[in-house]
């Protein structure tokens, strides 16, 4: 850093005395201006400098007046000077050598403006903050995850940037992930049937990750825009139609656009490659289910039942979820759904004290998932009726007993199991007729066409987990990268 970065934010208006001008003059600028120091010019030359200083050392010689003492009789007439070009290191140097607060910047002569230690100081802890800053925000979006397409677009797709090199990845890591998700897999969710088959374009040579960007790219196949031809002009209650028009003065009405929930095959792609990581590294696993359907609470028996029915239920018997979800299909309907997700073999420690809580950035995430509408944390709104004799989990040297934290004190995770629940809400797009409003204000009653899901929430466990796996690895680079010398006691 230079001299001249300093005066190009400190700006070059300057204020100068006369030599032969009365030292009360002088001061009474210096008050009035709220300066610490005038530059004495005489015939177009630098003569001097006149700084508190000098005006302290003339009260004690002349019995604390001032009187008629010229400037030129007060002043330094051999200030230190620099240039536009001089080091701010050179600059600190010359201030702390030569005991001066106050610097005139001179070029061939010509005055340019004066520094002084404060602004030597401010530029100096502002050059800290911003690599700070610029290294905080390279961390914290480390990986980061861009997802692109519309869902009657051509293809849909992410990129994954800070990924770490050297791990083995191929399309078949991610596949299985994205079944899970597809549409069209149970006569419960949307008939629109895309292989959602998943393509990685960069970022993986010879079965390896390389560190530089990972391209995915998924197909649509199966897109029928032709059913939307009736809401192109009407907005759908509880859709995002209106809002998007508003904010962005037009929309892309075929499947929602970017509103839809089609947007979330590519997280679900970067999670399997974050949980991938995860288990590698770390043998962190992740894994979900669906607790709540409707008014139907359901109980859990095993998580093995979770891959053997279509709605990521922990119980062997789903006949009543059918029969429910059946009666609703038939009647036009949608409901909602409460979702569990679960990160075990979790590090200690994850996770900021303030901003960047892990608890804070895993709500983020799962509310940024289509539909959501609440996150619950350990025990969540329970905590509400709880005691703190109830609430708060005993320690002992084995661990926890209890979990009513969900693996987060503090905003930094404890080892535990990380649990998460959320609540999905009912799709908008249904066969029921409704009010709205269209784009010139009338009203009108909207009944929308196509193929949609009942309940959204069926298909959101994967994706529920993809989120939470893409939070965890962030925290997880975070943590590598700013504690990583830290010698963890040997009771931990």
């Amino acid at each position: 850093m230079k001299v001249s970065d300093i005066l190009r934010v400190k700006g070059h208006s300057l204020i100068t005395v006369t030599p032969d001008e009365t030292l009360a003059t002088a001061v009474q600028i210096m008050s009035e201006k709220d300066i610490g120091s005038l530059v004495v010019m005489e015939h177009g030359d630098l003569v001097g400098l006149l700084t508190f200083r000098e005006v302290m050392q003339a009260l004690a010689q002349n019995g604390g007046t001032i009187g008629n003492i010229s400037v030129r009789k007060a002043m330094d007439d051999a200030p230190i000077t620099c240039t536009s070009e001089t080091d701010m290191d050179e600059v600190r140097r010359m201030m702390l050598n030569n005991h001066a607060r106050y610097m005139p910047v001179l070029d061939k002569r010509m005055l340019m403006g004066v520094i002084s230690f404060y602004d030597v100081a401010k530029a100096v802890v502002d050059s800290q903050n911003f690599e700070n800053k610029m290294l905080k925000a390279y961390i914290r979006d480390w990986p980061e995850v861009t997802n692109f397409g519309e869902s009657h677009g051509p293809a849909i797709g992410c990129v994954i940037d800070g990924c770490p090199p050297g791990m083995p990845l191929s399309e078949a890591d991610i596949q299985p992930d994205l079944d899970r998700r597809r549409p069209g897999t149970s006569k419960f969710v949307t008939q629109r049937n895309e292989p959602d088959t998943v393509q990685i374009l960069s970022g993986v040579f010879q079965g390896l990750t390389t560190g530089t960007p990972i391209a995915l790219l998924i197909q649509n196949t199966d897109q029928r825009s032709k059913d939307y031809g009736d809401i192109v002009q009407t907005f759908r209650p509880g859709h995002a139609d209106f809002t998007y028009w508003r904010k962005y003065g037009l929309r892309d009405p075929r499947g929602g656009g970017r509103s839809s929930a089609r947007l979330t095959a590519p997280m679900v792609a970067a999670g399997a490659v974050a949980k991938k990581w995860l288990a590698i590294k770390h043998g962190t696993t992740f894994k979900g289910c669906m607790t709540q359907i409707g008014e139907l609470p359901i109980g859990f028996e095993s998580w093995e039942h979770v891959h053997h029915n279509p709605f990521f239920a922990p119980i062997a018997d789903v006949t009543h979820l059918e029969d429910y979800m059946n009666v609703l299909r038939k009647s036009g309907d949608s409901c909602g759904a409460r979702l569990r997700v679960v990160a075990q073999g979790m590090p200690i420690g994850l996770g900021q004290p303030l901003f960047d809580k892990l608890d804070a950035d895993i709500a983020y995430a799962m509310m940024g998932i289509n539909a959501v509408k609440g996150v619950e944390i350990g025990s969540g709104f329970t905590c509400v009726t709880q005691k703190g004799s109830e609430h708060g989990d005993p320690i002992t040297r084995n661990g926890f007993i209890g979990n009513n934290a969900g693996g987060v004190l503090g905003g930094i995770s404890t080892g535990q199991d990380l649990e998460v629940s959320i609540a999905v809400k009912p799709t908008s797009s249904i066969l029921i007729p409704r009010s709205s409003i269209d784009m010139q204000g009338n009203a009108v009653e909207v009944l929308t066409k196509g193929r949609h899901d009942p309940c959204v929430g069926i298909r959101a466990t994967p994706i529920a987990e993809a989120m939470l796996a893409l939070v965890v690895i962030e925290h997880v680079l975070q943590h590598r990268a700013q504690c990583g010398d830290v010698v963890q006691p040997a009771s931990s």
